[in-house]
């Protein structure tokens, strides 16, 4: 489904990606890991279309995705959650999840048919969220689901997540990957950042290592453990 050949981007000169190419199957999770600077989220964001590469190709369904924008790439069918999320914490799970893409009966704002949708969203995530409280109050588990469902709402065909559960306790974080799988039943892919190895190991199908922005391995957690994947991390390929 998403396909990318030999990806070179270079910052005033110095290689932040550099030949990097893989592949990405339907209904597939696939974690990227790596030391900061290994070019993880330089690579997310030239297939979400916030930076372009300087060289190579990104094919999506077939399409080649060279100039698109980050709305382009998103009506074709590929979402990213950034790690800062960008809720509005003043404001409730409702409007977050339908934060620009509301729903009118004439002038005004169609709350009930949006509060529905919402209950049914979390629903099929597993994820309990009071739908009026004002999301500042809420969890970082809770948050990230919202993020989620708000995600899920344009029925993607790719969800990228930028380290999802950094910042959450073991419980949250359990509750977060459990929202990944339920993702996956929908079969959509989803491709996830993540210093936290024991966790991908635990959710993905595929684990690509990459290391000073070049991939050096691709491997499912079969052939891998949490002490292999951590040398292979620090270590040449």
């Amino acid at each position: 489904m998403l396909e990318l050949k030999h990806i070179t981007k270079r910052f005033r000169g110095v290689h932040a990606l550099s030949d990097v190419s893989l592949r990405l199957d339907r209904g597939v999770v696939l974690g990227i890991v790596g030391d900061n600077g290994a070019g993880k989220s330089t690579l997310m964001k030239c297939i979400s279309g916030a930076l372009h590469p300087d060289e190579g190709t990104i094919l999506f369904d077939g399409i080649d995705l060279a100039g698109a924008t980050p709305a382009t790439v998103r009506l074709r069918g590929i979402e990213m959650i950034y790690q800062d999320l960008g809720l509005c914490t003043l404001q409730d799970a409702i409007s977050n999840v339908f934060l620009g893409q509301e729903r009118r009966k004439g002038l005004f704002l169609d709350r009930p048919s949006m509060e529905k949708a919402c209950a049914e969203a979390f629903l099929e995530l597993g994820a309990v969220i009071p739908l009026r409280t004002p999301v500042g109050s809420l969890s970082g588990g809770q948050r990230q689901a919202i993020a989620i469902a708000r995600a899920m709402l344009s029925n993607p065909k790719i969800l990228i997540m930028d380290e999802p559960t950094a910042a959450l306790a073991a419980g949250e974080s359990r509750k977060v990957l459990e929202h990944v799988l339920s993702v996956k039943e929908k079969g959509v892919s989803v491709i996830i950042i993540s210093h936290n190895l024991a966790e991908l190991l635990q959710v993905a199908d595929r684990i690509v290592v990459m290391r000073q922005g070049k991939v050096t391995y691709d491997l499912t957690p079969k052939e891998t453990n949490l002490k292999d994947l951590t040398e292979k991390i620090v270590s040449d390929a």
